[in-house]
């Protein structure tokens, strides 16, 4: 399905330049992945607009077929917000959906989801990478539900009574292992991997992975926002529920290492949630989980 939601995206930030070239992407890159956190600051304008605009976005809701629903599960729905370099379909990939489709795995267990391809990516509307960010990412999904998991955190934080709880997949609020992989602009401020063994380094971990979901996870990447990457990601509280969890083998948030990452500062953040839980799955890196592991949601 596709809506048009007129909404107000919020203040809207600006970078203080533009890319000129792929050379400023590395730099760009080499900045973010920094450990001193005022540098990022010095890549955004200081300046901010207020903007009203209208977006069309595509989503798709599916709802399981049993003649006899779960009376527990019939009115929850999941609400599953991709991360950066994909769109939609990463929650029901055409390769294997036995093992990797997360929306075929929630249908089993009797629960709704509803997913959709963020503000510049897939079938929704394209826009700039200066212009989608995480403040019109938000207002969208906001709409949407009246959650990558930076925007479902914001959603939360601004909205408490929206939802029950939380899942933040393949994400930490701990900065100080964050860490960058080669990009290259594709257009008008979007960046993507170089190619496929950059796709690799990022979201996969030697010896835990089957090169055929690689090759068709960098044939399937979506391009994704620079703005999107600056103004994330704040915490969230109060909520019946929440869980961080990642792949032990995480590059870009853990380098490559999560035991001990996810949790801190994590279970300050969620201090006032009734139940936490930071979960490092060994074995995995940063890309599809099986449906094995879905188990711990």
């Amino acid at each position: 399905m596709r809506a048009n939601l007129p909404l107000a995206a919020g203040s809207l930030l600006s970078a203080a330049t533009a890319f000129g070239t792929d050379f400023d992407v590395s730099e760009f890159v080499s900045t973010v992945a920094s450990h001193t956190p005022a540098t990022v600051g010095s890549i955004l304008s200081p300046f901010a607009v207020n903007v009203t605009e209208t977006y069309t976005i595509s989503a798709t809701f599916c709802r399981p077929g049993h003649e006899k629903p779960d009376p527990k599960k019939e009115n929850t729905v999941l609400i599953a917000t991709h991360g950066l370099n994909f769109d939609r379909t990463y929650w029901d990939p055409q390769l294997d959906k036995e093992t990797y489709s997360f929306v075929d795995w929630a249908l089993s267990q009797n629960y709704s989801i509803f997913y959709y391809d963020r503000l510049g990516t897939g079938e929704s509307e394209q826009v700039s990478g200066y212009v989608a960010q995480l403040s019109n990412q938000v207002a969208i999904l906001t709409e949407l539900t009246n959650f990558g998991s930076a925007i479902s955190s914001e959603v939360v934080r601004k909205n408490k009574k929206l939802v029950d709880g939380v899942i933040l997949t393949g994400f930490s609020y701990n900065s100080t292992h964050l860490n960058g992989a080669e990009f290259l602009e594709a257009v008008g401020g979007c960046l993507t991997p170089v190619d496929l063994f950059a796709s690799v380094t990022t979201f996969f971990h030697d010896g835990y992975y089957d090169t055929e979901v690689a090759r068709y996870a960098d044939d399937h990447k979506a391009p994704f926002a620079v703005m999107e990457l600056l103004t994330g990601h704040r915490g969230t509280d109060a909520l019946l529920f929440s869980q961080i969890l990642s792949g032990k083998y995480d590059f870009p948030f853990c380098m490559s290492d999560c035991d001990g990452v996810l949790g801190n500062p994590g279970a300050s953040i969620f201090s006032k949630a009734k139940a936490f839980k930071a979960i490092t799955l060994p074995g995995r890196a940063r890309h599809q989980l099986p449906h094995d592991d879905y188990q711990v949601i």
